[in-house]
């Protein structure tokens, strides 16, 4: 069995030591709020399974729609120079569509 050390970033905003960045006001980017795991002997390293099958999902031709309105929305956007257009609908189907898909199989990777 693998010992897993769970570490939090700490947010750093006046105010807000020792605070988890969620109880502090301001913007945290989300890479100081996700955890990160280790494994203890640091030899393995350990494979997130449902980053694993986000991947395969957004390769299925369920999904892959999804990621192309999005893409044209994406590109549409960002060749006007003022627009108040977003691709938020699209963002939603699409991560929509892989969450669906990869909730599928996930609970067949819990021990």
């Amino acid at each position: 069995m693998i010992d897993l050390v769970v570490s939090f970033s700490r947010s750093l905003h006046r105010g807000c030591v020792g605070h988890l960045p969620r109880v502090c006001s301001g913007v945290v980017s989300m890479d100081k709020v996700k955890p990160v795991v280790k494994a203890a002997d640091e030899e393995e390293e350990l494979v997130d399974p449902l980053d694993t099958l986000r991947e395969k999902c957004r390769a299925e031709a369920k999904c892959a729609g999804f990621g192309e309105k999005l893409q044209e929305c994406n590109d549409r956007v960002n060749s006007r120079s003022q627009t108040l257009e977003t691709c938020t609908e699209e963002l939603f189907d699409f991560l929509h569509c892989v969450d669906h898909c990869a909730s599928k199989d996930i609970f067949k990777h819990l021990k």
